[in-house]
């Protein structure tokens, strides 16, 4: 998870606000699945970051990474 937030932040523009982490623990099956959430801005306009960590995949992980705008949560 710390390369994809690197990733992010490489682009120049996204600024992380690391105080409004959020993390939430779900299932999909058997699957176990850790979300994490932060706010941040791109060229100054509101974004959400969500990172989803999905354990035990035939015995790997897989960290699905994105963000939007906020409007494009609606």
């Amino acid at each position: 998870m710390l390369e994809a937030m690197r990733y992010i932040r490489r682009n120049g523009t996204v600024k992380v606000d690391a105080q409004s982490e959020k993390r939430e623990e779900m299932k999909i099956g058997a699957t176990p699945i850790r979300t994490f959430t932060w706010d941040a801005t791109e060229k100054n306009q509101p974004i959400r970051i969500r990172c989803h960590l999905f354990s035990e995949l035939n015995g790997k992980r897989l960290l699905v990474v994105f963000w939007s705008p906020l409007e494009g949560e609606k």
